[in-house]
């Protein structure tokens, strides 16, 4: 009877176990940090060398996500550490430059080529990209070789989507009819850029075949530009609407 028990126990035990590695919902989201360009006027006293909005740890902690802030200037160690011990990565909006040495876009870089391992093995690792996320995503698809945003004027102005398939695209994919009618009609989503990716940008670099492009908007002076894509073949998906503020001035 004892020995009956111990099994039971065991089995529940392994169950449990098993369950919980299966379902996670408190996923670690690591958020990467970027240089202070945008803030310092707010802080003229200090020295800070990066910084994250807090709006982006409270949108994440709202789904209920516990939030892992990432470092720049770190090695590749680092950053393999980081992604070994999240679920997933978010690249915020904001301001800065991609071509810093220890910088944002050098930190994006690493973490996308692991993303990419990690997917590769079948681990099913997402990557969420928002605003100047998007741009860096971009670029670390050319392995931080290349920046390709182009300048446009859209800032401080909501507008519709134009929503250019989402029959096949995942992040359209589950909405509701209703919700996608509004995105396309109504000036809901909030834009502040000065740089924007372009379709042509993402011909001219080879990037069209891997990423697909799901919505797009116009600056001010008629530019097409990229509001919404995903990878082909892997969980990374992008936004250039400013779904929450992290207080840029402009991206």
């Amino acid at each position: 009877m004892k020995l009956i028990k111990c099994v039971l126990i065991f089995v529940v035990f392994y169950l449990v176990v098993q369950a919980t590695q299966e379902t996670n919902n408190r996923p670690i989201i690591g958020v990467l940090s970027q240089e202070t360009y945008i803030i310092n006027s707010y802080f003229p006293n200090e020295t800070y060398d990066s910084f994250i909005a807090a709006s982006y740890v409270k949108y994440l902690e709202s789904a209920g996500a516990r939030v892992l802030p990432i470092w720049i200037g770190q090695d590749e160690d680092y950053y393999r550490r980081v992604v070994q011990y999240t679920n997933g990565l978010l690249f915020p909006g904001g301001g800065t430059y991609f071509n810093e040495t220890g910088g944002y876009g050098e930190a994006a870089t690493k973490l996308y080529q692991v993303a990419l391992e990690y997917n590769d093995k079948g681990v099913y690792y997402p990557v969420w990209g928002t605003c100047l996320g998007l741009q860096v995503l971009m670029y670390a698809a050319l392995k931080g070789v290349k920046d390709i945003r182009v300048n446009c004027e859209l800032v401080n102005v909501a507008t519709p989507v134009n929503i250019n398939d989402n029959s096949t695209g995942r992040i359209f994919l589950q909405a509701p009819s209703d919700l996608l009618d509004v995105l396309e009609r109504e000036n809901v989503t909030y834009n502040l850029h000065r740089y924007c990716i372009t379709r042509d940008g993402l011909n001219q670099n080879n990037l069209q075949d891997s990423w697909k492009i799901l919505a797009t908007n116009q600056d001010v002076n008629g530019l097409e530009f990229v509001s919404v894509i995903e990878h082909q073949n892997y969980p990374f998906y992008v936004i250039c609407r400013s779904s929450v503020s992290s207080g840029e001035k402009s991206i």
